[in-house]
């Protein structure tokens, strides 16, 4: 019957004109929908998923208890711990069977082992309609004859296969785009710019951000930017607005709003958030002003929109959780990203500017944001200085460093000869790039300015501890099977 049902959502969505998101409706309307349809959901799961059932009972959870979006909040966390590793893939499905399930993806198995994700019809849906939406607002897609070229590893990963059932979807829906899936091969892709990219006016590539600055530093090389119109969609890792404007830069292109999108992604609930202009003019401002109110640190985090009634945020303990429809629903699951939310209306109060005023004009749309900082375990300590991920790529993309490296980094405490703590950076290095001692020692110096200019721990250690306080640069040659191996991108790294 599930399967049917879906069916018959496919049909619907398919003749239904894009319009699920637009200007007219208030953040209210929105925010007050996202919490009816948790509350929802939540009940649904209760009384038709297996495990969920059994979760609630093991928690004294009676769901004739919870009646009111109050009463939701009183529901206990599920966690990747506490409920996917305890109950088997088909218990957490909806009816405990296979039915309606039309894919199951699984995880990268970047921050443990491997998981099955089961997906409905329903859910590559909901995934099709935000990509209509900002392919379409953002990007323009039915206005022009487009190519998008899916640079996620295909196989069982849920990036490239949600991403091609998305596109593809827009796609059957009438909009002038066509779909290439060269995967996780930057050569593949750069032969489709060369042959194929030219008789289309645009062309969008998605992938994961390292990967994509490699195509775009290899378009720019050959000419190739001068040649094609090129958008890019990204996600796996938060970028700065340095990275932004380089690449950019690099596609020939003057458009800091609409030329790279960032998405925000997992593979337990698939696309969740995703940059709009608003969100970059505000997140831009952040950045220029180094304003701390807005976020509350003085690291930048990623910046997210997000349709509140196909997932819906919640903040425990400065961890994000999230109520979403799935072939396995998750319900107040969290997870373990770093971040907090803001309301529309929220967010445009503590925050002015004229790129924001132009931006909000021509973008109306007044969805809530999800904003996210890089996952605390992968946070080092240096004398008692908290150092994140997110002042490391700062400085890796400095305008002295980015066309030497990749971006990809790994951040760790070691020891020295002597047992005294060590910051030890490790850096991917370009393709045919050297790895010479004069480039490391320029990382390291970057490093401490830049770090310094923005943590004020840090700033405090370096004057107290000097030169114990710096960092040791590790350069790796591209590709290094051991730290940066081809085609494994880590979420945070």
């Amino acid at each position: 019957m599930r399967r049917i049902k879906d069916t018959s959502s496919l049909r619907s969505w398919l003749v239904q004109k894009n319009g699920s998101i637009n200007g007219g409706v208030s953040s209210a309307r929105y925010e007050n929908a996202g919490k009816r349809n948790a509350l929802s959901l939540f009940h649904a799961a209760a009384a038709r998923v297996p495990a969920y059932k059994d979760f609630l009972r093991k928690h004294a959870i009676s769901p004739d208890h919870i009646r009111t979006y109050t009463d939701f909040l009183k529901v206990p966390v599920t966690t990747k711990e506490n409920y996917v590793e305890m109950y088997d893939v088909w218990d957490r499905a909806w009816g405990g069977t296979p039915e309606g399930i039309a894919m199951i993806s699984t995880s990268s198995g970047t921050t443990g082992a491997p998981h099955y994700w089961p997906r409905s019809m329903r859910h590559d849906l909901d995934g099709a309609a935000v990509h209509e939406f900002f392919l379409t607002s953002i990007f323009g897609i039915g206005k022009r004859p487009t190519l998008f070229v899916n640079g996620f590893a295909m196989g069982n990963w849920i990036a490239g296969t949600f991403t091609y059932m998305s596109t593809t979807l827009v796609s059957w829906k009438g909009y002038p785009v066509t779909v290439m899936t060269p995967g996780y091969d930057r050569d593949a892709i750069v032969r489709i710019l060369m042959e194929v990219a030219p008789r289309f006016a645009q062309v969008i590539i998605t992938g994961h951000t390292p990967f994509l600055k490699e195509v775009v530093e290899v378009m720019h090389e050959s000419g190739l930017h001068k040649r094609v119109s090129c958008k890019l969609l990204g996600t796996g890792q938060g970028v700065t607005e340095g990275w932004r404007d380089y690449i950019i830069k690099r596609t020939g292109s003057t458009d800091p709003y609409r030329t790279f999108i960032n998405l925000y992604g997992s593979a337990d609930a698939s696309l969740m958030g995703f940059e709009t202009p608003v969100s970059i003019a505000v997140r831009k401002a952040v950045s220029m002003t180094g304003d701390e109110s807005v976020f509350g640190e003085s690291r930048l985090p990623s910046l997210y929109q997000y349709d509140p009634r196909s997932t819906f945020f919640e903040v425990e303990a400065g961890e994000l959780c999230i109520t979403k429809d799935s072939g396995a629903p998750l319900i107040r699951y969290n997870i373990h990203d770093t971040g907090g939310t803001r309301s529309y209306p929220q967010m445009r109060g503590l925050l002015q500017s004229d790129d924001i005023t132009r931006q909000t004009r021509a973008y109306p749309w007044q969805l809530p944001f999800v904003y996210l900082f890089g996952r605390e375990k992968f946070m080092v300590k240096v004398y008692g200085a908290n150092i994140y991920t997110e002042h490391v790529a700062r400085v890796l993309d400095h305008e002295r460093l980015m066309g030497m490296i990749t971006g990809r980094f790994a951040l760790v405490m070691a020891e020295d000869g002597r047992n005294n703590p060590t910051l030890l950076v490790r850096v991917e290095l370009k393709e045919n790039v050297p790895g010479d001692p004069a480039f490391a020692r320029l990382v390291r110096d970057v490093f401490i300015e830049e770090v310094g200019k923005i943590n004020s721990e840090y700033r405090f250690v370096l004057s107290s501890m000097g030169s114990k306080a710096h960092p040791k640069v590790k350069l790796h040659t591209f590709g290094d099977p051991e730290y940066f191996p081809k085609g494994v991108v880590k979420k945070t790294t």
